[in-house]
């Protein structure tokens, strides 16, 4: 029988396991006869008395256990001695000759030794990653597959706000109620009450004393620290988002929780000591920016479905979920622009009206609050805000019917709560997407919600622990800079403070994420850099400003002027993207 296709002369496609099979087979016969000829019987033929050792071993074995138990064991016993013996002889000559290192053959063999652990460590870490990976890879992509195929979608209203730990109806009624508990109270405000002072009035270092809790924590859910191991991490800055998660998903949750990350971009040489893995962040925090918000730049209620960066829509969520939870638990930052709500969901915080429309210029204090007063002629006020005559129970935004008979229900002082109420339904529709529970998902996952709770965070607290302070106090910054070649009269330093001061503050967070990797300070502020952010001289007067990211070091070359500094230094902070040596 021929299993040759005559008619195109090739082997069928189902023969190709089988001739695969053969060559291995082949291969592994070829390999032991090799073996058994030039290593397994010169060894017993020149070593007759170990052999009748072997003898009475094989002897003993057959009568004390099974014949097919005696027979695999002293096979096992036959076959192995001779090539332990072989290795033993191999790894003995390798002591004698390291032993005198002094030899040239010694020092030779030091000297590669020695050179390979230098040069392949990072490859020895990788290739140790890569192998946990695909030894556990079944139950990381399980928790994977878990998280992104939850259903956050079914029915209207709140959906149900999946965590892998918690149970759903617990759950779903957890999120009704933060979606519903705040309603009430506003209906009759306080006009002293203001939600944004109170918010920018928190304790800093209350703050930091928070986050160390939750790292406490931490070591209790995912384990504590192990001592000198990182989690490195290789990406391409030219496609940012999709390699990062891409990344992040080869290492178990546990592993990113309470390891140190490492990052390194492709084509770029620089040693992370915490420079790469700030810039990283905040590059990465503002891609994903980029991906969520809408098309007029405003940042919504939900985060918007991103674009197939990786394949899968849904695990790209999650993994930013994680993400998120670890600039928290590293003390990093990242700027990504997520509606205030989002985080208050993550802590279990109360979702008040004004929470909804924070993002809506001036919607609250100009329309629902009117309706809120209740009275005919604010709720007349009010319509005219939207340019009705009268307001029926239709959305403000799109006109759609928030009410059976919405076109004909006009809303007067009797019906205005319920009015509110329908409102607040409207905007939780569009918050309980299946892109803000893929999200929550991912942020418990590395972060548990009741050691958040336990810490007592709340959403504001948990948004600037994550985002970090963008707002850039001049005056704190320059109290807290170090110099080296300047001093702090000296003209370039002036110039540089000067800029600093008359410059919006866009271009300080630029400036910022030049010289220390990332556009956000600390929670304390600039006396919390470590190093302390410095100034340094270049004498080369044609170079522009330069900067040593895990230093939080700065380097001003010679300028004549205040103008021709200010053009290098933008010119420096727009095209100085990426690391490498001067």
């Amino acid at each position: 029988m021929c299993i040759r296709d005559r008619s195109t002369g090739t082997w069928p496609k189902d023969m190709a396991p089988v001739v695969r099979s053969l060559l291995i087979g082949g291969a592994w016969l070829l390999a032991t006869g090799f073996g058994i000829t030039y290593r397994v019987y010169p060894f017993w033929r020149d070593s007759p008395r170990l052999f009748g050792c072997w003898g009475v071993f094989f002897a003993a074995n057959m009568l004390a256990s099974r014949w097919k138990n005696g027979l695999l064991t002293s096979g096992l016993v036959l076959i192995g001695t001779p090539f332990i013996a072989w290795f033993s002889s191999i790894a003995w000559k390798m002591v004698c000759i390291a032993a005198d290192p002094t030899s040239l053959v010694g020092a030779v063999f030091w000297a590669v030794t020695l050179a390979v652990l230098l040069a392949g460590r990072s490859s020895l870490r990788r290739m140790i990653n890569q192998l946990r990976w695909h030894l556990n890879r079944h139950r990381f992509e399980a928790d994977f597959q878990a998280a992104a195929a939850l259903d956050l979608t079914g029915g209207r209203g709140p959906s149900v706000l999946l965590s892998p730990s918690e149970d759903p109806e617990i759950t779903a009624a957890k999120l009704n109620s933060l979606l519903t508990a705040g309603y009430v109270p506003e209906l009759s405000p306080s006009p002293d009450l203001n939600i944004d002072q109170t918010d920018s009035l928190m304790d800093q270092e209350l703050l930091t004393t928070k986050r160390r809790d939750v790292q406490r924590q931490i070591a209790h859910v995912h384990g504590k620290k192990l001592p000198n191991q990182v989690v490195q991490l290789t990406v391409d800055r030219d496609r940012l988002v999709a390699h990062s998660l891409e990344a992040l998903r080869q290492f178990p949750v546990s592993d990113l929780a309470r390891n140190r990350l490492e990052v390194r971009f492709q084509h770029e040489y620089a040693d992370d000591l915490g420079g790469v893995t700030r810039d990283w962040m905040d590059s990465l925090g503002r891609a994903v920016t980029r991906e969520m918000i809408s098309a007029e730049g405003s940042v919504p209620l939900s985060p918007l479905p991103l674009s197939d960066l990786t394949g899968n829509e849904a695990l790209d969520l999650v993994t930013i979920g994680r993400l998120m939870a670890l600039c928290l638990l590293h003390a990093n930052h990242m700027r990504i622009s997520l509606h205030p709500v989002i985080y208050k969901l993550v802590v279990g915080s109360v979702v008040t009206t004004r929470d909804l429309f924070r993002e809506t210029d001036g919607f609250y204090d100009t329309f629902v609050a009117q309706i809120i007063h209740g009275s005919a002629e604010s709720i007349s006020a009010a319509a005219s805000i939207v340019g009705e005559e009268t307001l029926h129970f239709v959305s403000p935004f799109d006109h759609r019917p928030m009410h059976p008979a919405g076109s004909e229900t006009v809303v007067i002082p009797q019906n205005a709560a319920e009015y509110v109420a329908a409102l607040n339904a409207l905007q939780a529709d569009s918050l309980a997407s299946r892109e803000t529970g893929l999200l929550l998902s991912g942020f418990w996952e590395v972060i548990p919600q009741g050691v958040l709770q336990a810490a007592q965070l709340s959403g504001p607290e948990l948004a600037e622990l994550i985002t970090g302070q963008q707002n850039i106090d001049v005056l704190d910054w320059r109290a807290h800079t170090e110099y080296t070649g300047f001093s702090e009269c000296s003209s370039q330093v002036e110039w540089f403070w000067e800029i600093m001061t008359n410059c919006d503050n866009a271009f300080r967070m630029e400036v910022l994420q030049f010289a220390t990797g990332s556009g956000s300070l600390p929670i304390c502020g600039s006396q919390m850099l470590q190093p302390k952010f410095h100034i340094s001289r270049d004498p080369t007067a044609s170079h522009l400003p330069q900067a040593h990211a895990c230093a939080n070091q700065l380097m001003l070359p010679e300028c004549e002027s205040l103008e021709e500094l200010s053009t290098k230094l933008g010119l420096a902070c727009k095209h100085g993207c990426g690391f490498g040596f001067i």
